[in-house]
């Protein structure tokens, strides 16, 4: 088990960590073994010395949950989670830890991403979705992890597509831009994930291109009522009879969005459906967005 970092512990972890050692000890993309209960609460404990009233509260949750089984876990995470979110190094450590284990302490989402993906599009992105609290995995087509973007910009993936293939993710997320689209369109690993995805109820989302070219030919725009994608005429041609003039739109657990300049809102929609929209809204007002869309998280929730 590696110590947390002596700063920022919520951050991503560098990319030495990635490296496999063991099978038996080490998972690939920033992914820890797994750990006991027992461990994952002490080393949390680690994390929160300073602070007295949560070193107490945890205190004596984890006597209270010491011995329990598996299918206690979840009200555990949860009340450990409320506890932590006081405290922002606390949270991080938490999900440092919790990471490679306990699936239920936060959302999980995966925004897969290619050579030539849109860089504002997957920034945005995954900039908003982190910041409400997402555990979010990034992962690319092919073997090559190193990933350079539309505009130059290169990016480190935590894994591929096909080591994310036999994971599960409360959502999956691609951002577009083109030839990026294209390659996670024709992706196969990320095809059945996405499939799998729409057809056990869980959400998927798509910007710019990618609603045309990668959600629409794996069938997953069959079912929703309306989408939207980026204004040309060989995308929309493809969802015409479902184009929406709105810069967000939701159907059917598909989110779908218009480009660059509304990845925020993009991200904020997703928060939104992952984290609930007061979650989204705070994110919102920390980001300073401009009021509309601060208007518009706070009147789609009340219907």
């Amino acid at each position: 088990l590696e110590p947390l970092p002596e700063t920022e512990p919520w951050a991503p972890l560098d990319d030495a960590s990635h490296e496999e050692t063991s099978e038996d000890t080490t998972v690939s993309a920033g992914r820890i073994a797994p750990l006991t209960l027992e461990q994952v609460t002490e080393e949390h404990l680690k994390a929160i010395q300073g602070d007295a009233a949560l070193l107490a509260a945890e205190t004596e949750l984890l006597a209270k949950v010491k011995g329990e089984q598996a299918s206690d876990m979840e009200a555990y995470v949860r009340e450990a989670r409320q506890i932590c979110e006081r405290k922002e190094d606390a949270v991080g450590a938490l999900r440092y830890f919790y990471s490679g284990s306990f699936e239920l302490y936060c959302v999980r989402l995966s925004p897969p991403f290619a050579n030539d993906s849109e860089e504002i599009e997957f920034n945005a992105t995954v900039d908003v979705l982190a910041r409400g609290g997402c555990q979010v995995t990034v992962a690319c087509p092919g073997h090559d992890r190193n990933v350079k973007l539309s505009r130059g910009v290169r990016v480190v993936a935590d894994m591929t597509l096909e080591q994310a293939s036999d994971m599960q993710f409360d959502m999956i997320a691609c951002p577009g831009g083109m030839p990026g689209a294209k390659h996670l369109g024709n992706d196969a690993f990320l095809a059945t994930m996405l499939r799998t995805q729409h057809t056990e109820g869980k959400w998927v989302a798509a910007i710019c291109a990618s609603p045309a070219v990668v959600l629409a030919p794996n069938g997953i725009l069959d079912d929703v009522d309306k989408c939207t994608c980026y204004d040309a005429p060989a995308f929309r041609e493809v969802i015409a009879k479902k184009l929406s003039p709105e810069r967000v739109v939701v159907s059917n657990k598909v989110i779908t969005s218009i480009g660059p300049g509304s990845a925020i809102e993009f991200g904020l929609e997703c928060v939104a459906r992952l984290q609930g929209r007061d979650k989204a809204v705070s994110v919102a007002k920390g980001l300073l967005v401009t009021p509309d869309v601060i208007l518009r998280l706070e009147a789609a929730g009340k219907h």
